[in-house]
């Protein structure tokens, strides 16, 4: 599970940033599937734990690999 989620091309998260900026109470919409914040999340419920967590944590890149 660790080596395929380190593995994984995760999709880029969308910037809300400017929506921020012009709303204090903005409601974002939620990140599509297959963000990496999917692995915060299953952090958050305890799917993995946070050693599980760090490894994945420590191979993931911004950018997804194309091949």
């Amino acid at each position: 599970m660790i080596r395929q989620l380190s593995a994984w091309p995760y999709v880029k998260a969308p910037d809300h940033s400017e929506q921020l900026a012009n709303e204090w109470k903005a409601l974002l919409p939620p990140d599509p599937p297959g963000t990496f914040e999917e692995v915060g999340a299953a952090l958050d419920k305890g799917l993995i734990d946070g050693d599980a967590y760090d490894v994945i944590l420590d191979s993931y890149t911004e950018e997804p690999d194309v091949a």
